[in-house]
């Protein structure tokens, strides 16, 4: 006795060791540096973090912390991470439109994408969240993270509430300066001085057509020129605002990208994505057809785009409070917190328990060994069948005694007597002692009697009803008789009329703790209506207790197997339904037209994919395809005003008095020379003809680049510096411009006779060529049209080639190409024409290209026969594999270089019907408990999908099936100190440098550190 009562004491000081050490406060470790900055300009965020030692991990404040970084804007232009985000947008279709979208900001939602385009004005929200480091608030004072507008410090730390004092300094207080005033007012006058509004144009409103150009206000840097945030010019007044202007882009319509609408994001919570379906279509005639991604030269818009529905909920537990009894059984408490945005977010059912039973460690009563009615729990540390024998003991249990089964005379009482141990019912003879009585006799007084001749009767209860649960705590109800008094024998029921007939007696029965069993709901809605889909059920571990109650336990305490907590459903295809696209434009400008729309039958195979069908598998009518518009009555428009061009670039290379320019040309000329550009207009007055220099209006009244009362153009001596650009003429809203460029005497020179020599060696009869233009030549004019001045050493029009290409096939016969140009040649400058002004002047084109035959015979492809159907190849459900050889040879048999056959290549391989390809999961055997003691512990297997009959792997073939539990949790165990030893030499120093708060020491170190916590 004296040693069992020392082995409970020693086993409580232990368990007492253990709860000390368990419940050690947590404290935070020091910050690490801050990491590399998320984007490298426009503003990013760096962070560092620190981390929570102690075994609760419940450490106070935040373990992250985030500073601005890289904020000068990118590119020319200094674009910030709000402008990159609106332009993402510039290529998407809106109702076959596309924009130009800046940044707005909202006031409202300042941590929201709301974006305005910049040729309607119109405000559109794009996303719910702003990526995080996108700055915020009035003046951009903050950084969105998120979703959250943070409010950031002058250090440029998110959450610092460090400002600048009045002399500019962070966290100063303004006593580095004279006084706060002077500074502000010189900080004042330097941003007047270095920002001011300019006039910017948007972009053309359309990709090709004519379209729209709006003007809008932009903040520019004096210094750099750059576009810079309207923060920068508060208190400058703004520029009035011109109107809006006609565009034109040559680009072709024909192909043009069209996108869905965005779907729902792939989570409910988190990060996750978004997807839209982005097609290529081709236009033509009011209709639209599907074409190949290649023929649209626009960048692809985006098809998936990343989207945030906030953080996922989740409970939140603290550590346990000690035992709230120094013996016996009592209670432990703990804190439970939903961490999300609101705290209904998180489901109550699964909210851990914040209340468990717990053991001291020993028994109040350590001499007789008696145990009350209370349950270990499994999070006790006395968990351990072995070890609960010490204590728990199988004893009587007895139930209250019943009603008198009589209501008058004598009659008995009854009760239940079981024998418990460990709530579970055992045979009465585990139970030692002598068994408590179930019967008693009870007298309730002397009986009325009800004769009927020499007999007595009266109602008594005789035996019960079995019981209504065979564990758990079930009713049973007596059931009545009629007796007769004198012979003590059942007799007719109607023998006892004249009585009262008393109630039945109902007693619980069975009262003891269910055995531990599944629980399984009814099989939710399917989350697709066809195509295949998923169902789900929840699943719990109960068992019913002695009183009645139901108890959810961890799963490792129900039997396998585990019950399927989903299952495919709806797994049939969907009807097929008519899909319509949007309607195109309208077919006239004016008067009655039609607009078209695409519309196809398509059928959902499943949840995410569609394809399109016949048109006949489609129900109900087919929605129209096309629908009258109106746009106006028609005005004819008479003798249209008409800009003449001439295309071509020319070159001078020599100065002369003045060169005359045309619009439409690239000129290139030397610095200092006089210039006349012209601009033939028809039905148009000339003196409304104006000209501008890269969007700036030249001025009518004389000077050195004047416009003349023809509306020519009129530059005395060019300056490279001042006069290279654009120069456009515009007369009403027609335009036509000049490219005007400058080179040196030595560019000149070289230039031209490089020119000069691929002419003259390509056309003369003579193999050198002679500067002073004596050679005669072939295929050429002379001409003394549109020269400078009678002057000229030489005048001639001539084409020119390039080399040829190389062959066009590999084998058989194909073409060569070449590039055939029209020049204007005299010794002033060098004209490069189109080929009709050659060929108006009465010149033959060369050749620009011909047939030509790399290799006479051509190789053709030759496939095998095809490989057997087997089971050894199986390469989806219900289907094998098969394998030919595909070789590339000439007609002689020899074998070729494959790259040499034309054509397509013939397939190597091809899928066979096979019903034996079958694929399932399968299971290794469960691995033993990890880790060897503790509460979390857990089994683990692993799982591969095999086809059926080899059991090869089939990778992703069973992704559709419900895949079984690869983990379960563990009966808790105790860690004792037999297993509790030192694994490294080094553990002193570990114990000195107080190491022993992190799990890899303590796990080396195990002695040793259980030593420094109880010291």
């Amino acid at each position: 006795m004296n040693k069992l009562l020392l082995d409970v004491i020693i086993l409580w000081i232990w368990q007492l060791t253990l709860v000390i050490a368990y419940n050690i406060s947590a404290e935070w470790a020091a910050w690490g540096e801050y990491g590399n900055c998320s984007r490298p300009c426009g503003g990013g965020l760096a962070n560092k973090t620190r981390t929570c030692l102690g075994a609760s991990q419940t450490c106070p404040g935040t373990g992250i912390r985030y500073k601005v970084c890289n904020t000068l804007g990118c590119g020319s232009e200094g674009l910030f991470i709000r402008d990159k985000q609106c332009q993402s947008f510039n290529k998407v279709s809106i109702k076959d439109n596309y924009f130009n979208w800046v940044p707005y900001h909202s006031s409202a939602e300042p941590c929201a994408l709301y974006c305005r385009t910049v040729e309607t004005g119109f405000i559109l929200k794009m996303q719910i969240r702003a990526w995080n480091g996108t700055a915020c608030g009035k003046h951009g004072e903050g950084v969105c993270i998120g979703g959250r507008c943070r409010k950031v410090g002058c250090d440029d730390i998110v959450g610092s509430k460090r400002k600048l004092d009045p002399c500019g300094v962070c966290g100063g207080d303004g006593t580095s300066c004279d006084t706060a005033r002077d500074h502000k007012k010189q900080h004042h006058e330097a941003d007047v001085k270095r920002f001011h509004w300019d006039i910017g144009w948007s972009m053309c409103s359309k990709t090709c057509g004519k379209g729209l150009q709006v003007p809008y206000e932009v903040c520019k840097d004096s210094n750099t020129g750059l576009e810079v945030s309207s923060t920068f010019c508060p208190s400058l007044a703004k520029p009035s605002l011109p109107k809006t202007r006609e565009c034109e882009e040559s680009s072709s319509c024909a192909y043009r990208w069209h996108t869905s609408k965005w779907g729902l994001c792939s989570r409910t919570c988190g990060d996750g994505f978004k997807y839209r379906r982005v097609v290529c279509l081709k236009h033509h005639n009011s209709s639209t057809e599907h074409a190949l991604d290649r023929n649209c030269i626009d960048v692809r818009p985006e098809g998936k785009a990343p989207c945030y529905l906030g953080d996922c909920p989740e409970w939140q537990t603290g550590p346990w409070s000690p035992c709230s009894v120094s013996c016996g059984y009592g209670q432990q408490k703990r804190k439970v917190v939903c961490q999300a945005s609101l705290s209904e977010l998180c489901y109550t059912e699964h909210k851990p328990a914040t209340v468990q039973k717990c053991y001291a460690g020993k028994s109040c009563d350590l001499g007789g060994f008696q145990q009350d009615d209370s349950s270990v729990s499994e999070h006790d540390f006395f968990d351990d069948a072995r070890l609960q024998d010490l204590f728990v003991l199988p004893r009587f249990e007895l139930s209250t005694w019943g009603p008198c089964s009589v209501t008058c005379g004598v009659g008995y009482r009854h009760r239940n007597v079981t024998c418990i141990k460990d709530r579970q019912l055992v045979p009465i003879s585990k139970c030692e002692g002598i068994e408590p009585h179930s019967k008693r006799e009870c007298h309730q007084g002397k009986c009325p009697l009800t004769t009927s001749g020499d007999a007595a009767f009266v109602w008594r209860h005789r035996k019960f009803i079995p019981c209504s649960q065979t564990c758990g705590r079930g009713t049973q109800s007596s059931t009545l008789e009629c007796v007769d008094v004198v012979s003590d024998r059942t007799v007719a029921d109607f023998l006892c009329e004249s009585l009262i007939k008393p109630g039945s007696i109902t007693q619980y029965c069975n009262a003891f703790d269910c055995p531990p069993a599944w629980h399984v709901s009814e099989y939710g809605v399917c989350s697709v209506p066809c195509g295949g889909g998923r169902q789900s059920r929840d699943i719990e571990c109960v068992q019913m207790t002695s009183n009645g109650d139901m108890e959810t336990l961890p799963l490792y305490r129900c039997p396998d197997p585990v019950p399927l907590s989903e299952r495919s459903c709806n797994l049939k295809f969907c009807q097929a339904e008519w899909n319509t696209g949007a309607w195109a434009e309208c077919s006239v400008t004016c008067g009655m037209g039609f607009e078209s729309r695409p519309v196809f039958c398509v059928k959902h195979v499943t949840n995410d994919l569609q394809v399109n069908v016949s048109d006949p598998e489609c129900f109900g009518p087919r929605p129209p395809t096309t629908r009258p518009c109106h746009f106006g009555d028609c005005y004819e428009l008479q003798q249209l005003p008409e800009i003449k061009e001439r295309k071509g670039t020319f070159i001078q290379t020599k100065r002369t008095k003045r060169i005359p320019l045309y619009v439409g040309e690239k000129a290139i000329i030397l610095p200092n020379q006089s210039v006349k550009i012209k601009c033939p207009v028809k039905n148009f007055q000339k003196k409304l003809i104006f000209w501008t220099k890269n969007r700036r209006l030249i001025p009518l009244v004389p000077g050195r680049v004047h416009v003349s009362s023809k509306g020519a153009l009129k530059i005395t001596r060019a300056d490279p510096i001042l006069d290279t650009g654009i120069f456009t003429c515009s007369a009403g809203l027609l335009h036509a411009s000049v490219n005007l460029t400058f080179q040196t005497k030595r560019e000149a020179k070289l230039q031209s006779n490089k020119i000069l020599y691929t002419i003259f060696h390509a056309n003369s009869n003579e193999s050198n060529f002679q500067a002073d233009g004596a050679s005669k030549m072939k295929n050429t004019k002379y001409l003394h049209i549109n020269s400078i001045d009678e002057s000229s050493a030489y005048d001639y029009s001539s084409f020119t080639t390039s080399n040829w290409t190389e062959c066009s096939e590999k084998c058989g016969w194909g073409t060569q190409t070449r590039i055939v140009t029209c020049n204007h040649v005299t010794d002033r400058f060098i004209r490069l024409l189109p080929e009709e002004e050659c060929l108006q002047r009465g010149l033959e084109k060369p050749m620009s290209w011909r047939k030509c035959i790399t290799e006479p015979e051509c190789p053709t492809w030759m496939a095998g026969k095809w490989s057997e159907c087997t089971d050894e190849n199986c390469g989806k459900v219900g289907h094998s594999v098969q394998k030919r050889i595909v070789t590339c040879h000439y007609r002689n048999g020899t074998l070729a270089k494959a790259y040499k056959c034309s054509g397509e290549r013939p397939p190597s391989q091809q899928h066979c019907k096979n019903p034996n390809c079958t694929a399932v999961w399968q299971t290794s055997k469960w691995s033993e408990c990890t880790p060897l003691c503790g509460v979390k512990r857990k089994k683990l297997r692993t799982l591969s999908c095999v086809w059926v009959t080899t059991k090869l792997p089939a990778f992703n073939v069973c992704r559709n099936k419900a895949k079984p539990s690869v983990s379960k949790p563990c009966k808790p165990a105790p860690c004792r100190h037999s297993t509790c030893v030192d694994s490294s030499s080094y553990c002193d120093l570990a114990r000195q440098l107080k190491m022993c708060r992190y799990q890899k020491f303590r796990r080396k170190c195990c002695k040793t550190c259980i030593r420094a916590n109880i010291s």
